[in-house]
């Protein structure tokens, strides 16, 4: 239809310049009017208004109407009429076309057209055109002589065809008419008169004829370039369904030319196994519709091969000629990326169904920021319908604990579009809370403009409450409630600076059993812990609320009392301790008495080091364990002569250090093959007077003094050293492992000195392992982890020393880069024996294989020991049952053994 109007509209336009041409080439012309087969106007074009007007008013008149209808009777071509007595020289021209189907009508001022020949020489006639007794135009003469008397030599008559009689009279002409020198001039007048009206005829004809031959041009070529340029497959079929014509984008889905299709079924094409039976069922339906009249479309999938295929939107529809069907038109369009994208649509929303998250989807292009979307776990988690969330504000899962800032945060997000994930307290349907980790992420539109976000709702309130039990037990005791440790130093730190800052009185009690282990030992572990709750019990009565009540491990406890008015308040706490004490414990069906030793100790003057208020509390305990038990101690100065001695220990370590005193031992880790894993750098002292001294007495020391530093520089440096002997020998395919202090760790040039020392050694990082105690993770957790971050980036291993005996925090073993921890050996020993102890190992080696870290077994000594944590699935192991620590030279020569032994078997 479109096309049909633009065709018209060209046609008018052709029909307007062809009648300007007209009007301009011809001023006798004054109207022409184009009538149709039931002689109504199919177009009219004018010189003048009132010439058209008065065309149009002729063409009402019965007589005229009469005269056109007597020309198409009497299959006359061409026929004149002149109808207006008034307007004589005004003649009405109509010629017939296509075979008497159309007429075309002009209106012709004759006049004007004898006017046009005033230029022609009449040899000295004056000639007259007359036609019922009027004058209508006069030729004179060029040397004529309005005095003479005019003379008429001869006349004729002209008839124009269909219409009146001319009279052309010539008047004082020296020549006869009749000679052919005389007619001339009348013979031009005469030609110009039927030559103007057959030009008006032929241009006419000519125009129309091009005016329908250029719109069908125009029509076909529009047409061709719809079917050939077409995006879509066009193709068409003659009334037996073979294929008349189709166009390229048809060739390249078939992959067969036009040639080759053109005169074949389209059954030949849709057939197995390009389609399935049911397309090919759904062609043959839809071609019969068409067939019958009526317009149809379906989906099919089109197989060029196996590998590629097409989802194609056919619409079949008749082509209709004269009324009649004669062939089917058909269009294929491909809708594989449309598929594509349904189906992805609809597997997101299946699996967003499927989720076991909740989903909600929020439109934010409006103030209101309704939920649009909500899937089957978001019901199931918060209790809502979909019904009673759809349409509204998500903020209807808020309430009187949720936290004003993440309202604001989760609208900060909303307003600029950006991605959020948060925690926040919400609320169920039916009023009760849940935490829910929620996740904001915005989705843009074609304009990548924010119109949507969608939240996944995820309920963890379980993991909180894990997570929170999990952050009591870090710094509570498992078994009595009360804190541990690293509470106990936290509250020692902060109540130690604030006395210091307030000159306040505080006070460190340590409480250690007197003979609780024989109680253990005959009665049996759970007696045991009973008595220690007990005992916990009993030493809480009476404490104030900022009293500190910690169990550091075993049966040792220890209290923290700040804000002391008086330091003889502390020796009241103690005496009243014991009392409690004293009092007998009915524990299962026992009834148990115990008493304790408390050392006391308090805040005279400053304290380098808060945990020093712990230690003088532990010599002051010593000594009431010494005074008989069952009492308390004040620490003094007379009890630090242990002190003095550490003092003389510090110089003594120093000469050691700064002549060489110390050496390396090296201690071999087994895998469970019983080869060789990987080994140990232990430094040993040997005094010139004093012997052996252990490392558990002179490291401590060097830690507080500081020498720690220097000490473990030549450690690292020489352990490196000898281990870049070894793997040069190939005697070393694992890691030296190396013990790191919490000073050295901490310095800010620790990573800097470790890339020196592995320079300077030329050992690679994939053949060092520092082994790190729980208490560097401790102090300034964020410095240590950005530090752990920098060895893991360098290749250096790290693993996590006498793991269990310190504050063994499990986000520590989550989140940090460490690769190994090392069970102590505190643990391992009565592993076989000790179910605690076992169930600490069972429970340290499957959270570490579920954590992909690596287990390590320290002292072991026994077959009993390896065989019970070879068969929890510990990983490595180390005790004397393998190897003890011994210096480079026989660890070679251990090496080179274990090595000859391993390929001889």
């Amino acid at each position: 239809m479109a096309l049909r109007g633009e065709g018209r509209s060209v046609v008018r336009e052709l029909q307007e310049v062809e009648m300007r041409t007209y009007m301009r080439d011809e001023p006798s012309l004054l109207a022409i009017v184009h009538l149709g087969d039931d002689a109504q106007v199919r177009w009219r074009a004018g010189r003048e208004p009132t010439n058209l007007l008065w065309m149009m008013d002729q063409l009402i008149s019965p007589a005229t109407l009469g005269w056109l209808r007597q020309q198409n009777e009497r299959h006359q071509l061409i026929s004149w009429r002149f109808p207006d007595p008034e307007r004589s020289s005004h003649g009405l021209l109509a010629v017939t076309l296509d075979g008497g189907q159309t007429t075309m009508l002009a209106a012709i001022d004759l006049a004007e057209i004898i006017q046009l020949q005033r230029h022609l020489d009449t040899s000295g006639f004056t000639i007259t055109y007359t036609s019922n007794d009027q004058t209508w135009g006069t030729l004179a003469a060029k040397d004529w002589h309005g005095a003479l008397i005019p003379r008429a030599f001869d006349s004729r008559k002209v008839t124009l065809p269909g219409g009146p009689t001319f009279t052309i009279t010539a008047l004082d002409g020296p020549l006869s008419l009749s000679s052919l020198p005389g007619a001339l001039p009348v013979i031009f007048g005469l030609l110009g008169l039927v030559l103007s009206y057959q030009l008006i005829i032929s241009r006419a004809l000519i125009a129309f004829r091009n005016q329908q031959a250029a719109a069908l041009h125009l029509n076909e070529q529009r047409f061709r370039s719809l079917f050939t340029q077409n995006p879509d497959a066009v193709f068409a079929h003659q009334r037996d369904g073979t294929y008349e014509s189709l166009n390229p984008v048809t060739e390249a889905i078939v992959g067969l030319s036009e040639s080759e299709l053109l005169g074949k079924h389209f059954r030949s094409v849709v057939c197995e196994p390009a389609c399935s039976r049911q397309d090919i069922e759904r062609t043959e339906v839809a071609f019969q519709q068409a067939y019958s009249g009526l317009p149809s479309s379906y989906t099919m999938r089109f197989s060029r091969d196996e590998e590629t295929y097409q989802d194609l939107e056919v619409t079949m529809v008749p082509i209709v000629v004269d009324g009649e069907v004669n062939g089917v038109f058909g269009i294929a369009k491909d809708i594989t990326d449309r598929v594509a994208a349904e189906e992805r649509l609809h597997i997101l929303e299946r699996s967003l169904e499927a989720s076991g998250n909740g989903a909600m989807i929020i439109d934010v292009r409006t103030e209101e920021k309704q939920v649009v979307y909500v899937n089957h776990a978001f019901t199931r988690i918060t209790g809502y319908l979909e019904q009673e969330v759809v349409g509204h504000a998500p903020l209807l899962l808020s309430g009187a604990e949720t936290d004003t800032a993440d309202t604001e945060q989760i609208q900060a997000a909303f307003h600029h579009g950006t991605s959020l994930t948060t925690t926040v307290r919400t609320y169920r349907r039916d009023g009760s809370p849940f935490w829910n980790q929620l996740f904001l992420s915005p989705v843009k539109d074609a304009n990548q403009q924010v119109s949507h976000f969608i939240c996944i709702i995820n309920d963890i309130s379980e993991r909180k409450e894990q997570e929170s039990q999990l952050a009591y037990q870090a710094t509570h005791d498992v078994l009595t409630g009360l804190g541990n440790r690293a509470l106990f130093s936290d509250r020692l730190a902060h109540d130690v600076e604030l006395a210091a800052r307030n000159g306040q009185t505080l006070a460190v009690l340590f409480v250690d059993l007197d003979e609780f282990k024989p109680i253990n030992d005959t009665l049996g572990h759970n007696v045991g812990d009973q008595l220690l709750i007990s005992v916990a019990e009993k030493l809480q009565q009476g404490l104030r609320v900022s009293d500190t009540l910690a169990r550091l491990g075993g049966d040792e406890f220890v209290l923290l009392l700040p804000d002391l008015s008086h330091p003889d308040e502390a020796e009241d706490v103690a005496s009243r301790l014991l009392d409690a004490l004293n009092k007998p414990h009915r524990i299962s069906g026992h009834e148990l008495h115990v008493s304790a030793s408390i050392g006391i100790a308090v805040n005279r003057g400053g304290l380098d080091e808060p945990e020093r208020l712990l230690q003088h509390a532990d010599m002051a305990m010593y000594k009431a364990k010494q005074q008989g038990r069952n009492t308390y101690q004040m620490y003094t100065e007379d009890l630090d002569s242990k002190l003095s001695q550490r003092v003389t220990l510090r110089s003594e370590l120093q000469e050691a250090i700064e002549h060489g005193h110390l050496n390396l031992h090296y201690q071999p880790l087994l895998n469970r093959e019983g080869d060789v894993d990987g080994l140990e750098a232990l430094v040993r002292w040997y005094h010139p007077t004093k012997g052996f001294i252990s490392p558990a007495t002179f490291i401590p020391i060097a830690e507080e003094t500081g020498q720690i530093i220097p000490l473990s520089r030549w450690v690292m440096r020489q352990a490196c050293k000898d281990a870049h002997k070894l793997v040069e020998q190939g005697l070393l395919k694992g890691r030296m492992a190396v013990n790191l202090s919490p000073l050295q760790f901490h310095r800010p040039n620790f990573l800097s000195t470790l890339r020196n020392v592995l320079s300077e050694t030329r050992l690679a990082p994939e053949h060092l392992e520092l082994e790190l105690t729980e208490g560097i993770l401790m102090r300034d957790a964020d410095g240590a982890i950005d530090i752990l971050h920098a060895l893991s980036s360098m290749g250096v291993s790290t693993a996590i020393d006498d793991f269990g005996t310190g504050f063994s925090s499990l986000s520590y073993l989550r989140d940090l880069p460490i690769d190994k921890i090392k069970i102590d050996r505190s643990f391992v020993q009565d592993a076989a024996k000790s179910d605690k102890n076992a169930a600490i190992c069972q429970g340290v080696i499957t959270l570490a294989l579920e954590l992909d870290l690596r287990v390590v077994a320290e002292g072991i000594e026994t077959v009993e020991q390896h065989d019970y944590l070879m068969s929890l699935g510990c990983e490595v192991f180390q005790g004397y049952l393998f190897a003890k620590p011994m210096p480079l030279d026989s660890l070679i020569t251990w090496l080179t053994q274990k090595a000859q032994m391993t390929s001889n078997v």
